[in-house]
């Protein structure tokens, strides 16, 4: 992984290339029968090439990371060529112009061409949509849209602290600036006694969490400011695998948010950190990671085996805040009358009972 943007080669840019020519089978663009032999799944870089209407050397100096000014119409033709979707034709283009320290692109015709709105989008809910597919295309599936990016708050909860999300301020030459919530937002959390609800940083940091969403999930706030993060959960943490319902689905989900995350923030110095402790501890980790599926996901449904109240199915809902793009609020509800829904009134009963014990 590249966590430091982009001088030439890009390695980065390379390796998701070659991923998603790999997976398009040559009979879908009639090559087959005057292909010859292949040494590599999927297509060849000069029938990409074609398809996007280039020279085959200028595509190979692009799949090569060594041409930094690539303009806007040609990453367009080179996404649809490769059957991207909105989420891999956005990581794309972070991958051709990387954000440099000041927080500016790499240049190239045009400007970039998308919007990241909420920064990593990331679809997590810790089951990450649970039992959804993980290619179920923009906006939709496993998990949350976390939103990440700065959000530096100097207006925090001065008693709570900083949140544990941190990425390199603009210009800095490599000082991590924390992720802060507003006081104001604790309060929103708090007022949400009957709903679990999670606010969401960078590199699936949990910046916040309500009583009922602790219960949920485990309690963020009683770890370490490094350990408060969904993919350390969900890889490190043997319960994570007994409370997610499909934990391969929901695992393979956070791998992808993170490689999204890699292409928005390069300079991210926490970002390296992270991925080789996970590289090193999971070999499902090391594959997923060499995979470069990247996921935005926004709502969705997520199944669960809670050890209190046993099986339950909400549906998310991520909330950019409009102030702090790189902040997303996370709510799960269930289905009006469902079993779902008495569980986690059951849930919050509990988690109630249990501050209050004399009532």
């Amino acid at each position: 992984m590249t966590v430091t943007a982009g001088r030439e080669p890009n390695p980065d840019l390379r390796d998701f290339l070659r991923s998603r020519r790999a997976r398009i089978a040559p009979e879908e663009i009639g090559a087959a029968a005057h292909a010859g032999r292949r040494r590599v799944p999927g297509l060849r870089r000069e029938e990409v090439a074609q398809l996007a209407g280039v020279s085959v050397d200028y595509y190979i100096r692009l799949e090569q990371g060594r041409n930094l000014h690539v303009s806007t119409e040609v990453l367009d033709a080179v996404a649809r060529a490769l059957r991207l979707d909105a989420t891999e034709r956005s990581h794309l283009f972070d991958l051709a112009r990387p954000q440099r320290a000041d927080g500016r692109g790499s240049g190239g015709g045009g400007g970039n061409g998308h919007g990241h709105g909420h920064g990593l989008g990331l679809g997590l809910g810790l089951g990450l949509g649970l039992g959804d597919g993980l290619r179920d295309g923009p906006g939709h599936g496993p998990g949350h849209g976390l939103g990440h990016g700065r959000g530096h708050q100097p207006g925090s909860d001065p008693v709570r602290g900083s949140a544990p999300g941190t990425v390199r301020a603009a210009g800095s030459t490599g000082a991590a600036v924390p992720q802060r919530v507003r006081a104001g937002l604790y309060r929103v959390l708090d007022a949400l006694d009957g709903t679990p609800a999670m606010i969401m940083g960078h590199r699936l940091d949990v910046l916040a969490a309500n009583r009922l969403a602790k219960a949920l999930y485990t309690d963020f706030d009683a770890l370490a400011h490094r350990d408060r993060n969904l993919a350390r959960f969900i890889f490190l943490d043997p319960a994570a695998r007994e409370l997610l319902a499909d934990w391969e689905t929901g695992a393979r989900g956070a791998v992808a948010a993170l490689r999204l995350y890699a292409g928005r923030h390069p300079y991210d110095p926490a970002l390296r950190p992270l991925v080789d402790e996970l590289s090193e501890s999971d070999e499902d980790f090391r594959q997923w990671w060499a995979a470069h599926d990247v996921l935005e996901y926004t709502h969705g449904t997520k199944r669960y085996r809670h050890p209190v109240v046993g099986e339950l199915a909400l549906e998310y809902e991520s909330l950019t805040l409009p102030d702090d793009p790189d902040q997303a609020l996370y709510l799960y509800t269930a289905e009006p009358g469902s079993p779902s829904e008495e569980a986690l009134r059951t849930l919050a009963s509990r988690t109630a009972d249990a501050l209050h014990p004399n009532g």
